[in-house]
């Protein structure tokens, strides 16, 4: 994971660099430095946008009782997009903004969800009216108590109905 990391902050901004540089030999400099200014103003318009877009449906999940699952991964993932679009050159702002359009965040919001899914199992305090409380959650096999106390999974989780 550490050496992948690496190899990212390594190639990312080489390849941002040459594609800069193409552009710039194609347009000049100041056309190609005005195109990475535009639209990074436009992608924060877009993800303030969506940030509050996404904000109102975890506040509407919320107040319905709902755990607002999607719509934290997709805060998520707008977040990277905005990092993505400060970050100076095409190609990351170009996977910033496919990252802000719905389409393209609801498939990688999937493939997350996936991914991580059998990692994350979450289990839900006894049969209560009202919103589900849940007590505590369990990430590759150590519990994680909500309420602090120590759980241990042999004795001290409910059974699942």
């Amino acid at each position: 994971m550490l050496g992948t990391l690496l190899l990212l902050f390594i190639l990312v901004p080489v390849a941002e660099i040459i594609v800069i540089f193409k552009v710039a030999g194609h347009l000049g400099w100041l056309e190609t430095l005005s195109i990475l200014l535009l639209v990074s103003i436009f992608g924060a318009w877009l993800v303030r946008r969506e940030g509050i877009n996404t904000l109102v449906r975890i506040q509407g999940d919320l107040a319905r009782g709902v755990v607002p699952t999607k719509q934290i991964v997709d805060g998520l993932l707008i977040l990277v997009a905005g990092a993505l679009l400060l970050t100076p050159g095409f190609l990351t702002d170009i996977a910033g903004l496919l990252l802000l359009f719905p389409p393209t965040r609801i498939a990688v919001r999937s493939l997350l969800i996936r991914r991580y899914r059998t990692r994350i199992d979450a289990y839900q305090r006894g049969a209560t009216p009202g919103p589900r409380m849940w007590t505590h959650f369990v990430v590759d096999d150590d519990i994680v108590d909500t309420q602090g106390r120590e759980r241990r999974p042999d004795r001290d989780l409910p059974e699942i109905e």
